[in-house]
């Protein structure tokens, strides 16, 4: 890898950061959300369990972007309730976005050893794991609350 693409690389594996940073945080603010139209307490519950989570998420990458020097996104987009939805469309799609962070994980690791950023590999890791964890706990809630099944 030349200088130059050494730099990109840099800055390509920052801006991806950043970006986890900003879905972690509304991620965070979208299950509240959920959580606030969750008729039962057990669900509640697991919805507020899963907004921290993905709060502490964002922390941790937070600190992974100041090790790295990095600016840390300040104007988060805010969350609305999908009023056209219901809880079980809704953490449907969350889901899916789910899916997609733990991927793009993947991809954060294969970047961070290509950096040489050993340190953050661990980290990423469980940041991986804990996604995949988080995506089990949405599959349980969908699979109480599908109005298809009979």
């Amino acid at each position: 890898m030349g200088l130059l693409d050494a730099a990109d690389h840099r800055k390509k594996f920052i801006k991806q950061l950043q970006e986890d940073y900003i879905n972690e945080m509304q991620l965070s603010e979208q299950m509240k959300l959920h959580a606030q139209a969750a008729r039962y307490k057990q669900y509640r519950e697991k919805l507020l369990y899963l907004s921290e989570a993905e709060r502490k998420h964002a922390e941790i990458i937070k600190q992974l972007l100041e090790k790295l020097g990095a600016e840390v996104p300040k104007d988060i987009p805010s969350v609305h309730e999908d009023t056209d939805r219901n809880l079980f469309e809704a953490l449907k799609r969350d889901l899916e976005m789910d899916h997609e962070d733990y991927w793009e994980y993947y991809e954060l690791i294969h970047d961070a050893e290509e950096e040489g950023l050993v340190d953050f590999l661990p980290v990423l890791n469980q940041l991986r794991e804990d996604e995949y964890q988080h995506r089990e706990t949405l599959l349980y809630l969908l699979q109480k609350l599908n109005p298809y099944q009979s």
